[in-house]
């Protein structure tokens, strides 16, 4: 899906929540390598997936409920 979705991803610059639990978190994060995207677990299962410029510079801070 990533893949496909890529020209999508770069135009629009989302967030992106990614499932990995039948992917290797290394491999979804080379599909996003040129693309300047920042990761961030969220639980054993997903992925945070935030374009750069959205941070401002400074690193997202999650904090768990």
């Amino acid at each position: 899906m990533l893949k496909g979705a890529r020209e999508t991803i770069r135009a629009w610059r989302p967030w992106c929540w990614i499932e990995y639990w039948k992917v290797d978190v290394n491999d979804i994060k080379e599909q996003f390598r040129d693309l300047g995207y920042e990761f961030y677990p969220m639980d054993q299962l997903n992925l945070l997936g935030v374009p750069l410029e959205r941070l401002n510079g400074s690193p997202l801070s999650i904090v768990p409920e």
